[in-house]
């Protein structure tokens, strides 16, 4: 499940869903892009991991390419970010990941159990529970 609560965010990536349809690309079969705010949702969710990637902050000393700058206008999540979360948190997800800028500060003031660092980037990583067999190998059908 993809979901994008913005609607011209949404809509860019239902386009890019359908190109990548058309193009034959068999793995966006298994993804299904929902236009609604996810948080509804996460208390629902019993599955393997959440993943949010929120957008980052625009504190950045060097400006970013005309498209990201495009997407951060559309952007109105404000303080959002901490809410879906916590969520996050508070679901059955047996892992929670979140993207963060390399330098920011953990959502919440709360420190993951390990970070994978790259270059300008980071995944915070918060396990929840251990991972059922069955979630394991949910994507090798």
């Amino acid at each position: 499940w993809a979901f994008e609560r913005q609607p011209e965010t949404a809509a860019l990536l239902a386009d890019g869903f359908r190109r990548a349809a058309e193009a034959a690309c068999d793995f966006i079969e298994r993804i299904k892009l929902t236009f609604d705010d996810s948080e509804k949702y996460l208390r629902q969710a019993n599955h393997g991991v959440i993943y949010l990637d929120p957008m980052f902050p625009q504190e950045r000393k060097a400006a970013p390419q005309l498209a990201m700058q495009m997407l951060h206008r559309l952007d109105h999540s404000g303080d959002a970010i901490e809410a879906l979360f916590s969520e996050a948190m508070d679901s059955n997800a047996a892992r929670v990941v979140v993207k963060r800028p390399l330098k920011a500060p953990h959502l919440a003031g709360v420190k993951p159990a390990s970070e994978i660092r790259a270059k300008t980037v980071r995944f915070d990583l918060y396990p929840r529970r251990k991972l059922t067999e069955s979630e394991c190998h949910a994507w090798e059908a």
